[in-house]
């Protein structure tokens, strides 16, 4: 009689413990997977050019060579979209720079990095570059004066990501 009452412990205790371990691994796994989500970076330039920024999600199906990363952008008073472009060859090479867009027009950019010549270089990442695209296509012209072959070029990228944003 003992040594059945020993198998019949031994036997509860594994299916206990079995269950146990089932269990636990499941919530040990949702917690990581919880973690891991949470740990995606979101670019700091999406805060930044977003105030009333909520949340965001990368997109995956981008449908320009010129767009290198884009975000779908939830913001306390509607969505928005944040593309980080790679224009085509200005002056002497390319820039790096990013965009908002809100309702169909750029409502913010920040420039990233370039290898242009001075005059690209000093359009694209100064103020020059801002006042000539927050606003486009509707209220900003999308060049500054002497830098033509650099703006037209940063138009084009900015014109791909107004495609695509309009798109979704």
């Amino acid at each position: 009689m003992a040594n059945k009452i020993v198998k019949t412990v031994i036997v509860l205790f594994s299916a206990f413990a079995a269950v146990g371990a089932t269990v636990g691994g499941y919530y040990g796994l949702k917690d990581q997977i919880a973690a891991n989500y949470a740990a995606i970076p979101v670019p700091s330039n999406i805060k930044e050019m977003f105030p009333n920024y909520r949340s965001a999600s990368e997109l995956s199906d981008l449908s320009s060579p010129y767009i290198k990363v884009g975000y779908e952008v939830t913001l306390a008073d509607g969505t928005a979209y944040y593309y980080e472009l790679e224009s085509a060859k200005g002056f002497s090479g390319t820039v790096q720079f990013a965009v908002g867009i809100q309702d169909g027009k750029v409502t913010a950019y920040k420039y990233i990095s370039d290898n242009e010549h001075d005059f690209g270089h000093n359009m694209a990442s100064g103020e020059n570059a801002a006042g000539a695209f927050v606003g486009y296509p509707s209220d900003a012209t999308g060049v500054v004066s002497g830098t033509t072959v650099t703006s037209n070029a940063m138009t084009t990228a900015i014109d791909a990501a107004l495609e695509d944003a309009n798109a979704r």
